[in-house]
């Protein structure tokens, strides 16, 4: 019976995610690869999903060929690390938007120091320059969200290898339970973001609140599959496991919650135009939200960070020596 589950999972998933890659490509399409990263990870999560379905259904139909089951059990494991990284992505676009922190001039020392040896640290790390303290935390996070990650991929292989003796079992569970730790720490963290996005939202043009209500909305879901996760990694047993644990209990909490996520995400990039800092300033000044302007009347993009504050609108003015980044005569 579990065996009949586990392949109209398969099934069901091939059918739905297939579907799914040629939607996330159109959004990413639609908003490019360069700015904002949460659907390039949206893209990788269905990529995963569709393959370990494919190794499922080989593992299903090949049990003596443990090479399905290793294939199966780490695509499994991988699931949750894109979803954590995708809402990471599209908080970071609403941070940016709605930032009320004037961006750091100063270049971040480590990757100052790469950037000497390796040009192509500096080319990334210029596409997705932080606005403010929340978007530059978010970048951070996606270091130890990769380590957790590893944790979990090198733990799983570990602890399913038909090769590993009984001692890299037992460290191949402390690593996944070590990466387990990290997810939960980021999730805490990325509620603790969308909390504080959240109390800024009458700050937000109307457009991105979509993305941030799709990523609040996102959170309890992503929490029912950490937690199924966390239970497979420290209870086990035969409810709580990736690959012989039970089929129902996975859909419950944890297969629906990924296919609502995704659709959320989706239906969130497609509601939404491409990010671009002009023409956020411009819904701004229609929604008469304060938008700094120059002498002449017109929004000036570089003052993009400080479009949020929430004051009457003012005109800027500028010194003889050009413009110098705030307000020579303060505020009328």
């Amino acid at each position: 019976m579990g065996k009949n589950i586990r392949e109209g999972i398969a099934i069901v998933d091939l059918a739905l995610y297939i579907p799914l890659i040629i939607t996330v490509i159109f959004v990413l399409i639609r908003h490019g690869f360069q700015k904002q990263l949460g659907w390039i990870y949206l893209l990788i999560f269905t990529i995963v999903r569709t393959a370990g379905a494919v190794m499922e259904l080989l593992r299903i139909h090949n049990t003596s060929n443990s090479t399905y089951l290793e294939w199966s059990l780490i695509l499994s494991s991988v699931g949750l690390s894109p979803l954590l990284l995708a809402s990471l992505g599209l908080l970071k676009r609403v941070i940016d938007c709605t930032s009320t922190h004037v961006s750091s001039g100063a270049p971040n020392v480590l990757v100052s120091a790469l950037s000497e040896r390796l040009r192509i640290i500096k080319r990334l790390s210029g596409k997705a320059t932080a606005t403010s303290r929340r978007s530059r935390a978010i970048q951070l996070l996606q270091l130890p969200t990769t380590i957790a990650l590893i944790l979990c991929i090198v733990g799983g292989m570990d602890a399913v290898s038909s090769s590993s003796t009984p001692k890299d079992r037992q460290t191949g569970i402390r690593d996944t339970k070590w990466g387990m730790g990290i997810f939960i720490a980021i999730y805490l963290i990325l509620c603790t973001l969308t909390l504080v996005s959240v109390s800024e939202i009458r700050k937000t043009v109307s457009g991105e609140r979509r993305v941030l209500l799709a990523v609040m909305v996102a959170l309890p879901l992503i929490g029912s599959r950490l937690l199924w996760s966390v239970l497979c990694a420290f209870k086990g047993g035969k409810v709580f496991s990736v690959g012989d644990g039970s089929a129902v209990v996975q859909i419950a909490m944890a297969d629906v919650q990924e296919v609502v996520v995704v659709l959320l995400y989706v239906v969130a990039g497609l509601s939404v135009g491409r990010y671009d800092e002009r023409e956020v300033s411009r819904r701004r000044a229609k929604e008469n939200v304060y938008v700094p302007q120059s002498y002449d009347g017109r929004v000036d993009p570089r003052d993009g960070a400080m479009a949020a504050w929430p004051h009457p609108p003012v005109q800027a003015r500028r010194n003889y020596g050009g413009y110098n980044g705030g307000y020579a005569g303060g505020y009328a």
